[in-house]
């Protein structure tokens, strides 16, 4: 059955009409679908055409039809949003002339693959042969062969693509540095991702457990777009240049799953970020302080290690200050907990009196103090950086800065120590109480 549907519909889409033997048929697999969902001779919709049909029926309103795109509209709810999920052609031209000639889904991996070797910067005409063989071909097909060419794997299913979209992000770097290559990457693994959630809400045992996994997985997609758009993923290669891609699909995208998923944010942050790569989010993300309420909850939980806070209260602070506009009593809470980890984190910056500073390492072998360190300096320049806050803020800020003010003086005047221990300590506790001083709030 599978096998006899998927031929009809690949002829019926051939000859750009659906006859009523093939809805009748595509009607009945979903039944039995329905009806069986364990046998082996039931259909996945995802391996057939849907969205092809979806458009056809629609263009076509009758009774039978209407019943089909029921039932497809129940079974594959995002092929809604694939109707309006139009390319379009930045910049190429041509965009009248689609159909002039013929290109197969594999002559079209098979430019992506030498684009790929070429290492260009600039390759838009692949995106015009995506959209030709778009205009073409199933989109299923052409999603597929694209991702294999990605991915220098002829192994990739489409079904294996919805089941784990996030294959796409195994691709090389230089997918994301190519325009081209870059928003045909983009509009697979958009899609992916759009029937991955509907596989996850059909098979999750409850609605709460579906969002805890989504989040998961999406927490992952954004920390990629935020390494590439803010070129924290070049850091690591120190003998290469490659220019920061400038992409406003990609920040759309971005944008809308930080809209769509409430406390993405958070456990972004809750995770860990580049330095970089939070400066380019604050700066260019407005949404992320709709995550002020929770990233608030975390602080306030104690659930984190005191370095984990910190790094929280880090980021906290500076989304407090750069978008506390936007609602005041949400970002003076989200400032006031920031600064109160901050103030509460001091002896773990300057380390326990009586112990030698940089004694303290986690069960990683990293220096905590060295790391909570840097974090203070970031916090206490983010303050001084920090001429919009409001009246309120700056009242906070003041009296946590006050409060560090007196631990510096008072632990200066403590024994415990001697020798080089005694002066590392006076030198940084004279370290950070200058760098409180600079701050003008």
């Amino acid at each position: 059955l599978p096998f006899t549907i998927e031929k009809n519909l690949r002829r019926c889409l051939n000859e750009g009409n659906l006859d009523s033997v093939t809805i009748v048929q595509l009607i009945y697999g979903f039944r039995f679908l329905e009806q069986a969902p364990d046998s082996p001779f039931v259909i996945d919709p995802r391996s057939l055409p849907i969205l092809e049909v979806f458009e056809l029926l629609c263009h076509d309103l009758n009774e039978l039809n209407s019943r089909l795109l029921d039932i497809i509209e129940r079974w594959c709810p995002e092929v809604q949003n694939f109707c309006s999920d139009k390319l379009t052609l930045s910049g190429i031209g041509g965009g009248s002339s689609l159909c002039t000639y013929s290109i197969t889904p594999k002559d079209m991996a098979h430019a992506i693959c030498q684009c790929l070797k070429e290492e260009s910067t600039n390759y838009d005409h692949i995106e015009f042969l995506f959209l030709k063989c778009r205009a073409q071909h199933a989109s299923i097909d052409v999603d597929t062969e694209a991702a294999r060419a990605f991915l220098s794997s002829r192994f990739i299913t489409y079904l294996n693509l919805c089941r784990d979209p996030l294959i796409l992000l195994q691709c090389s770097l230089s997918v994301w540095t190519t325009n081209g290559l870059r928003r045909i990457m983009l509009a697979v693994l958009q899609r992916a991702l759009a029937v991955n959630e509907s596989l996850i809400l059909e098979a999750s045992a409850s609605s709460s457990v579906a969002s805890e996994f989504l989040a998961s997985r999406d927490s992952l997609v954004v920390r990629c777009f935020l390494f590439i758009l803010s070129g924290s993923c070049f850091d690591s290669l120190h003998n290469e240049q490659h220019e920061i891609p400038v992409c406003q699909e990609l920040i759309t995208l971005l944008k809308q799953m930080i809209s769509k998923r409430h406390g993405l944010v958070a456990s972004v942050v809750k995770q860990g970020l580049p330095e970089k790569a939070l400066d380019w989010m604050v700066r260019n993300i407005p949404e992320i302080f709709s995550d002020a309420g929770e990233l608030s909850n975390i602080l306030e939980s104690h659930a984190l290690t005191p370095k984990e806070r910190l790094q929280v209260a880090d980021g906290s602070l500076r989304i407090a200050i750069a978008h506390g506009a936007r609602n005041e009593m949400q970002s003076q809470r989200l400032a006031y907990n920031a600064l109160s980890v901050l103030v509460s984190s001091f002896y773990l910056v300057i380390g326990p009196v009586g112990v030698p500073v940089t004694l303290t390492c986690d069960e990683q072998g990293q220096d905590i103090t060295l790391i909570c360190r840097k974090v203070l300096f970031r916090m206490l320049s983010t303050l001084q950086n920090g001429r919009t806050m409001s009246e309120r803020l700056k009242s906070e800020a003041m009296l946590a800065l006050s409060r560090m003010a007196s631990l510096c003086k008072s632990d200066a005047l403590l024994g415990g120590l001697g020798g080089t221990a005694l002066k590392k300590r006076k030198a940084l506790l004279k370290e950070v109480f200058d760098a409180i001083v600079r701050v003008n709030v």
